[in-house]
């Protein structure tokens, strides 16, 4: 598996009614694309997939135990939002 270098990007955005934007980089190749089982992420790509579910978080309207729930229900203990990443 190759070494990745992955970034994270958040910056306010004045005047929205959400003041928050982000992007994500995941050091893929021309061409390359993510797999599909987070399980096979580099461990950086796997931070920033964490990261990324943590800024989806502060959109979502799911509440901690439901959350929590979810979790548990994972053998993983890893979300995958409609069985993507990314």
């Amino acid at each position: 598996m190759a070494i990745k270098t992955c970034y994270v990007m958040v910056r306010d955005v004045e005047g929205q009614e959400v003041g928050l934007e982000w992007g994500v980089d995941y050091g893929l190749a021309e061409g390359e694309e993510l797999p599909e089982d987070v399980e096979d992420l580099t461990e950086a790509q796997f931070t920033v997939y964490r990261f990324v579910r943590a800024l989806q978080g502060v959109f979502d309207e799911m509440s901690k135990e439901d959350l929590a729930k979810e979790l548990k229900d994972k053998p993983s203990g890893l979300i995958v939002p409609d069985g993507k990443i990314g």
